[in-house]
């Protein structure tokens, strides 16, 4: 996370923010997304939702610590939850890391709710098994889905703005601090609406 490229097979996204009406962040844990979005974009309306409390108090606390004032910070995020935001989907970005929830949380009214948002889901088959194809067939509809497979780091990885560190430590410690340290590989689902 401190050399910035953790997740970064889905980095391209955040250069688009600029275009959507709103971020939710499911699943926001820390606020590694919500609080460096708010950070980038302080007139943009942010929710994150996080339902572990110890979790969500850290996340209260980087918040404050960042000075951000754009973010409301909710619990754990339902069906209902997704639905009471109405208009705001609309063009929005939805981010969701629920750890196997994502199969219920979207389920078979929310291509309805969701149509005109976008959204970048993480998978977790290893929890619910198959949601990769649930939700590719469940939203075939409603947007454009294209999967994107997580990839292991390579020195081509190491952030040119601490380059000389290369030179310095070891080829197999420099590829240890950009391991994310996943006993599985991660994927996620980016749908883009039809309707955009």
């Amino acid at each position: 996370m401190l050399l910035g490229v953790w997740e970064k097979e889905i980095s391209f996204i955040w250069n688009s923010l600029e275009d959507f009406k709103c971020i939710i962040d499911i699943g926001a844990a820390e606020g590694f997304y919500a609080v460096g979005i708010a950070r980038k974009y302080p007139d943009k309306q942010i929710y994150a939702y996080e339902m572990n409390p110890c979790t969500k108090t850290l996340l209260e606390e980087v918040i404050s610590d960042n000075l951000v004032k754009n973010i409301a910070v909710r619990g754990k995020c339902e069906y209902e939850d997704l639905r009471n935001l109405g208009v705001k989907l609309d063009n929005s970005l939805i981010i969701m890391d629920c750890e196997g929830y994502e199969l219920e949380l979207l389920n078979e009214l929310s291509p309805s709710i969701l149509k005109n948002a976008h959204m970048l889901v993480e998978l977790h088959e290893m929890y619910a098994a198959g949601c990769t194809n649930i939700l590719k067939s469940r939203f075939a509809d409603t947007h454009q889905v294209s999967e994107i497979e997580g990839q292991h780091r390579s020195l081509s990885d190491w952030p040119n703005q601490v380059k000389l560190l290369r030179y310095l430590f070891p080829k197999e410690l420099l590829l240890d601090f950009m391991d994310e340290g996943r006993p599985y590989p991660m994927n996620w689902l980016y749908m883009k609406p039809m309707s955009s």
